[in-house]
């Protein structure tokens, strides 16, 4: 049986914003009561792109620009749909628009949608939006930061670093999802967000970002206790011995339940991880202080 495919519109206008439909709390509607894209399912016959305009006709009564070209595809959301995204330039006023599927629909710039209740395809799609907006407004990247750090209650360090600033931390996916985004959008393999206010502190809690498959390591510290915890994504955590010789792999996998998914490890073991999926949001857990000429770097491949 192939898979069903839904075709959505990421209707944009010149200032940089997002058009959004907030979705219904009905039977049947998956993540009910969040923000999401407008369009919906291909009918038998039609074209991805007939059936965008069609879509876009029952849902606001007009035709609201052409449709550009395909944008990407993704298919995490619950329903297990393979939904495809169209670029569509807003060439109507809002006027011009009537809600018919729905609750309601409002415009969006890319910082605005850090506080608002988001459908997934949404937020694990910000950086799409964000190479979007940058078209036109070259600040939006920075002022999706600026309300990370605020709705997070986080502290900048660096442009790949963030701090808590005060306890308790409260971050929820969609959070992030959000910086995910932001640091692939800026080209960043490698972010993080230390949970731990200080580095001085006795436990130091990191949720590590790859935004793309990468290798880290292999390295140690003088430690007494480490832990990963693997939230989203699989990947590979190796285990070298003082010649970088790979003496184990454990697989930690977010989908397979049958995979570790938390691993302790003893820090004082040189140990590398490699991010297989397209991307892995982890926990590392590691007993402090700390400071960065502690770790040690392993410059051999295992």
């Amino acid at each position: 049986m192939s898979q069903p495919i839904a075709v959505k519109a990421i209707i944009h206008d010149q200032e940089g914003r997002f058009l959004l439909q907030l979705r219904d709390n009905a039977a049947g509607i998956s993540e009910p009561n969040r923000w999401g894209f407008f369009g919906g399912g291909v009918e038998e016959g039609e074209t991805l792109t007939d059936a965008l305009e069609r879509e876009l006709q029952e849902e606001l009564s007009c035709r609201v620009g052409q449709v550009g070209n395909e944008l990407f595809r993704w298919d995490r959301c619950p329903d297990g749909i393979l939904n495809v995204c169209f670029a569509v330039r807003f060439a109507v006023s809002d006027d011009d628009l009537l809600l018919m599927e729905g609750k309601d629909f409002a415009w969006f710039s890319p910082d605005e949608l850090v506080d608002v209740p988001l459908s997934s395809l949404v937020y694990e799609n910000m950086s799409q939006l964000l190479r979007i907006a940058a078209k036109v407004d070259s600040s939006a990247d920075a002022r999706l930061e600026q309300a990370i750090l605020r709705h997070g209650k986080l502290r900048k360090k660096n442009e790949r670093v963030f701090y808590a600033r005060e306890t308790p931390v409260v971050l929820g996916m969609q959070l992030i999802m959000l910086m995910k985004e932001l640091a692939e959008f800026r080209g960043l393999p490698v972010f993080r967000v230390c949970l731990h206010e200080n580095d001085d502190e006795g436990i130091h809690e990191m949720l590590m970002v790859h935004t793309r498959p990468v290798h880290v390591g292999p390295l140690k510290q003088d430690k007494t206790s480490l832990s990963y915890h693997m939230l989203d994504g699989v990947a590979d955590i190796l285990l070298h011995d003082d010649t970088g010789t790979c003496n184990r792999t454990i697989r930690v996998n977010s989908d397979d339940n049958s995979c570790g998914r938390f691993v302790r490890l003893k820090a004082n073991v040189f140990r590398s991880i490699q991010t297989i999926s397209q991307h892995s949001i982890f926990l590392e857990v590691a007993s402090g202080p700390f400071a960065d000429n502690e770790t040690v770097w392993l410059n051999k491949k295992g």
